[in-house]
């Protein structure tokens, strides 16, 4: 079984502890953390070790939680109140003496643990002297002095403390690392080749001076994922069946410049000069402009009275000027219709793939 050097490291280093936390380890394989737990995961995948992983959780104070265990309860510091007292005292008496907010809570939990009821009006102390320290209280002090929580008692009022915002709980995963039977034996054949640092990279120098048989061996028979090749695009692709289909069929594929005159993007095509049908295609016009063909006023006359077609045309004058300047073809008709300009004598069949 082939090992990496890390791999072996933890095994050697668990071969002597047999069981130890992720920290010892780490100091017994000279890895830092995150280089000995990929090393751990690894050769728990390979059955040499197993990794236990248990939760904890950590109870602590918050600042007021901190603050009323030293200084008491609300609910006790208000009953302490009320019985040093001589007059009667009402809520109000008690939102001038306290805090309003602190006030408000403290009655619930006053009534809940019978220390005092409201008589007409008047908050009344259950009893003369202060209550023995209830177990909330208790929890509060074990908590501010580092102590754990045993009591099924304790744990119930943790819960009330919690949700008062007084105490926060989190949890700890602490993980074990154990080396398995398997790990055992193979620790003791690869004993005494710990300490060989395997070439993982190949130079000249290695070469010339043939350290290479140190190197680290590969197994090419192991499994790796497999990679998606690149492939052609389904769009691509249809349009390469189309183009072999017309080839088939007898026709030329024609290109043209991407750049066309508005003579041949436009006008050839018979679209008005002064019609909003020319800015419906996200039409971009240069500053340059082309020379027309020599047949130019077949197409002005068509435009402007129909020519000898025996059409009205568009009417209007029509503008060489406009005609002349270049545009990004916003069609592929335009090299269509240009090259059937070039080529008057049918039969032809001709077909146009582009942008």
């Amino acid at each position: 079984m082939q090992l990496t050097p890390n791999e072996r490291r933890v095994l050697s280093a668990l071969h002597d502890l047999k069981r130890s936390t992720p920290p010892e380890l780490a100091e017994g394989s000279d890895l830092n953390p995150d280089a000995l737990m990929q090393s751990a995961f690894l050769l728990e995948e390979k059955g040499l070790a197993e990794i236990h992983e248990s939760v904890t959780e950590i109870y602590t104070l918050t600042e007021e939680g901190r603050e009323y265990a030293g200084i008491g309860l609300p609910e006790r510091q208000i009953l302490s109140h009320l019985q040093s007292c001589s007059e009667k005292v009402t809520i109000p008496d008690l939102k001038d003496k306290f805090q309003p907010a602190m006030v408000g809570i403290s009655m619930g939990w006053l009534r809940r643990k019978k220390w005092a009821a409201i008589v007409d009006g008047v908050v009344v102390p259950a009893c003369d002297a202060a209550p023995e320290r209830g177990a909330d209280e208790e929890v509060l002090k074990t908590l501010l002095e580092g102590g754990v929580l045993a009591e099924d008692a304790q744990k119930n009022a943790l819960k009330d403390l919690i949700k008062r915002k007084l105490a926060d709980v989190a949890e700890r995963k602490e993980r074990t690392i154990a080396i398995t039977e398997e790990g055992i034996k193979l620790a003791d054949k690869i004993a005494d080749q710990s300490d060989i640092d395997e070439i993982v990279q190949l130079t000249s120098d290695i070469i010339r001076s043939r350290r290479w048989a140190n190197i680290r061996a590969y197994d090419i028979h192991a499994p790796v994922p497999r990679r998606a090749c690149a492939k052609i695009h389904p769009y691509q692709r249809l349009i390469d069946q189309m183009r072999r289909i017309l080839l088939d069929m007898g026709f030329t594929e024609i290109k043209g410049d991407i750049v066309q005159s508005s003579f041949w993007n436009f006008d050839a095509l018979f679209q008005p000069q002064d019609h909003p049908a020319r800015e419906m295609q996200d039409t971009f016009y240069l500053d340059s402009e082309a020379d027309l063909p020599a047949y130019y006023g077949k197409v002005r006359d068509v435009h402007e009275f129909g020519g000898d077609t025996g059409s009205t045309g568009w009417g209007g004058r029509w503008s060489k000027e406009l005609s002349r300047k270049e545009v990004l073809r916003t069609h592929t008709t335009a090299i269509t219709i240009k090259h059937l300009a070039d080529h008057p004598d049918p039969p032809k069949k001709a077909f146009c793939i582009d942008r």
